[in-house]
């Protein structure tokens, strides 16, 4: 998963060796220091790449923040449908030979890449990144009624998340699947 030579289609178009696809809904503010890092990470690597920034119907400036990232950013704007259709849509139109879903909030380093191609190279076939798993190490914990909230009983958990907590939806951390293994359908 290593190699720096391009790939081109038939067309003579570089294909990406890596897709990164960022759901977005009213993520003006996270965004931006997201973008930032994915792509000046990706950019280090020295390997032609894309950023999806698959937007689920927001209102905010989401969609300019994605514009004015850099050329590597392609905005998706999709209807309000919630974020697994905007993962599903934002991988459907990735066109990298390796899928990467990541948070808006960027709340697994994108440094932790490396740690995911390691895993799909030793043969796995999706890799999952998250504070969650066994042996996993969080090095920035959540604030502390995050993580009270997270263990409360589910109705609880979004009634207090809808009133006091800022939209977070999904697992944090990094997806990462080969291209060739996805089975998506419409």
């Amino acid at each position: 998963m290593g190699s720096n030579r391009a790939t081109v289609d038939r067309g003579g178009a570089v294909i990406p060796w890596l897709s990164v696809v960022i759901p977005a809904f009213n993520e003006e503010r996270r965004l931006p220091p997201t973008l930032v890092a994915v792509i000046a990470h990706l950019r280090g690597l020295g390997r032609p790449f894309e950023v999806i920034v698959a937007d689920d119907g927001s209102s905010d400036g989401t969609a300019r923040v994605a514009r004015e990232a850099g050329p590597e950013v392609t905005l998706l704007r999709l209807p309000h449908r919630g974020k697994g259709a905007a993962v599903r849509d934002g991988v459907l139109a990735s066109r990298g030979g390796l899928a990467l879903v990541v948070d808006a909030d960027l709340s697994t380093p994108i440094e932790e890449l490396d740690r995911l191609t390691a895993a799909l190279g030793g043969g796995c076939g999706v890799a999952i990144g998250t504070r969650r798993g066994p042996g996993s190490r969080v090095e920035i914990p959540q604030a502390r009624r995050r993580r009270l909230v997270g263990h409360a009983p589910g109705p609880l958990r979004h009634a207090v998340r809808r009133q006091a907590l800022p939209a977070r939806r999904g697992h944090g951390g990094l997806r990462a699947v080969p291209h060739r293994r996805l089975r998506v359908r419409r």
